[in-house]
């Protein structure tokens, strides 16, 4: 009885996920992120808030979990391609978008990931994808073979927070990114 309960607890926080993505249920945040040289602002990190008063990360970390993190982050790439598509937003505003681990070995979203980018190659310039460190990539070689599609349609990509969580030099390694964002909390430790 109490395995079944936690079963169907789980199967509730699925479809309660799902819902919430596939209705839009959620917000986009836009962290804006400053030049350390001019203190100008460089570009805004989007980020997605379901609740204003709570931290995502329970959320993203569960739907990681479960095997779901594909949904959402197709659905803030999309959305953030809408967002930069509205002719009232200055066009040297640039956007970068955090795509889990997980999803880079998902085939399926891969493909849609692709062939989204491939029909916004405009914006190629003004969209950089950030890998996060929630989950860690099982398959580093196949991994970095998603990162250079991207790049090869002149997105740029980089490793999001870097000595936070699964990220490590391994990473630095066997992936050809564009750019290291290092955690905060590492850089204060340091």
């Amino acid at each position: 009885s109490a395995f079944e309960n936690m079963v169907e607890s789980t199967l509730e926080r699925v479809r309660s996920f799902s819902r919430a993505v596939r209705d839009s249920h959620f917000n986009l945040a836009f962290q804006p992120i400053a030049s350390l040289d001019t203190g100008k602002l460089h570009h805004f990190e989007v980020l997605t808030r379901f609740n204003q008063e709570e931290s995502p990360l329970g959320m993203i970390q569960f739907a990681e979990e479960i095997g779901i993190i594909e949904q959402l982050d197709l659905a803030v790439i999309t959305r953030s391609v809408e967002t930069m598509r509205n002719p009232a937003l200055d066009r040297r505003v640039g956007f970068a978008v955090n795509v889990s681990g997980n999803s880079l070995g998902n085939g399926v979203f891969v493909n849609c990931l692709l062939e989204l980018l491939d029909e916004n190659r405009p914006f190629a310039k003004r969209i950089a994808i950030e890998v996060t460190e929630s989950a860690r990539l099982k398959n580093l070689q196949e991994a970095n073979k998603v990162i250079q599609e991207i790049r090869k349609r002149g997105f740029q990509v980089g490793l999001d927070d870097f000595g936070a969580g699964s990220a490590s030099f391994q990473y630095l390694q066997a992936l050809s990114v564009d750019f290291v964002k290092i955690d905060g909390a590492y850089v204060h430790r340091l």
